[in-house]
């Protein structure tokens, strides 16, 4: 499995509305990094060990460190001790594969809360300045059915899916 599927969530508002893109995409050589997706990566990876861990990030650039921090809040307050007594299960960083061809990808955060019939999906948006629109948000959607499909869910298990953004760092 490539780290990217074609048919991937965060491409998906483009092939869904143009799907030969995807043949055409396929023929151009991979974009190489920037220092914004990089910045992003290493944010997301500290998010990661942080809700993993517990242990808060530490970035030598204060901004970083602190819009990290304030996702790691957020994705706690849907996973408090209080939830994880009531049964609550999650997903950091979660890798999940379907059995629909190329349909695979991987979740910042989600949480399952079984008392509440309730699948909360949250993305985490590093970048300044562009803000992302949760409403109709195909890249959510696409996550929160591939977690979904994966956990072995089924239609009584989930009354209501609740979608986030978190992006600190926009304004």
């Amino acid at each position: 499995m490539s780290t990217h599927s074609p048919t991937g969530a965060s491409s998906m508002e483009r092939w869904s509305n143009c799907p030969g893109s995807v043949a055409l995409i396929a023929t151009l050589p991979t974009p190489p990094s920037s220092e914004h997706a990089e910045r992003g990566t290493r944010a997301h990876e500290a998010a990661a060990e942080g809700l993993e861990t517990g242990v808060p990030p530490v970035f030598d650039d204060q901004e970083d460190m602190l819009a990290v921090a304030e996702y790691v809040r957020v994705c706690n307050a849907f996973y408090s001790p209080e939830h994880q007594k009531l049964g609550a299960i999650r997903g950091v960083e979660y890798r999940f594969e379907t059995h629909i061809n190329g349909m695979y990808g991987t979740s910042d955060y989600w949480v399952y809360w079984p008392w509440a019939q309730k699948l909360i999906v949250l993305d985490y948006k590093h970048g300044e300045g562009m803000f992302v629109d949760v409403v109709e948000n195909k890249q959510l959607l696409y996550y929160a059915l591939g977690v979904f499909m994966t956990q072995g869910l089924v239609a009584d298990d989930v009354r209501s899916i609740e979608l986030g953004i978190v992006q600190p760092r926009c304004m």
